[in-house]
């Protein structure tokens, strides 16, 4: 009986060490690394030399570039606001705008007609690509637009009525994959963040950043203390956000710092 008991014993023991050598690993899941916990803090704001902006792309030489959709124009601005040029191109209900580094070319997205245009260098149509939203509404259409440019998949915004992330393939010329959204009340930027393959999407009336992987689900979002944001674009090299608010007499370009909460 001693003996028996002693054998229990040394079996419970042997299961608890291999209990508690095992590793515990706290991630998300994404990538399998560590969830902490990032806010946001506003270290600038700028006057917005645009009379109504909507979207935020990265262009040349540390600029961005805006569209107006009162005027219908491309605009390239300086990262504190100051208006740099004005693109040849008018468009019809402009919403949004991406720049592809390695070709040069420019994207811009028209809401109504749910069109992409593709514009080279000298603002000379290259192509256009209609796209069909069932039940959509008109007013709500494209809203927000950005590359992958290693991989050239577009990803478009339908700002409501239904909220969707459509990724389109640029060589194939197919839509892969039309996402309904439901995180927020409206969609007015997209950003594309290579560094770790991920998006970025503001919205208007929630007055939110939400951070979502390439299926637009949600990693982590971010309060702002106010409405009209319509564009976003992240350095995450330097962890900086760009956000283009349009709101009347209140034309800002914000920039917030992202960092690790303490």
């Amino acid at each position: 009986m001693y003996l028996k008991l002693n054998y229990i014993l040394v079996i419970i023991v042997i299961l608890t060490l291999n209990s508690c050598n095992k590793d515990v690993d706290i991630s998300d899941d994404d990538n399998n690394n560590p969830v902490t916990e990032r806010i946001i803090t506003l270290e600038n704001s700028y006057d917005l030399q645009v009379d109504e902006p909507s979207g935020l792309s990265f262009y040349e030489d540390g600029n961005f570039m805006t569209v107006d959709d009162n005027t219908n124009k491309i605009f390239v601005i300086s990262p504190q606001g100051q208006l740099i040029s004005t693109r040849n191109y008018v468009g019809d209900d402009l919403e949004g705008v991406t720049y592809n580094s390695k070709t040069k070319t420019t994207y811009v997205v028209l809401e109504a007609k749910r069109k992409l245009i593709e514009l080279d260098t000298l603002d000379n149509i290259l192509n256009e690509w209609s796209f069909t939203v069932n039940d959509g509404v008109k007013k709500n259409g494209f809203e927000g637009l950005t590359l992958d440019i290693e991989n050239e998949i577009f990803y478009i915004l339908n700002e409501a009525s239904p909220g969707l992330l459509i990724s389109w393939d640029y060589k194939t010329n197919k839509v892969l994959e039309e996402i309904e959204l439901h995180f927020a009340t409206d969609y007015s930027g997209i950003f594309y963040d290579k560094k770790d393959q991920s998006l970025w999407i503001v919205s208007d009336k929630s007055q939110k950043i939400f951070h979502t992987n390439l299926k637009g689900e949600l990693k982590e979002d971010f309060d702002l203390d106010y409405d009209k944001a319509e564009g976003i674009i992240v350095d995450s090299d330097n962890n900086y956000i760009y956000i283009a608010r349009d709101f009347d007499s209140n034309i800002k370009l914000f920039v917030y710092k992202l960092s690790q909460k303490k």
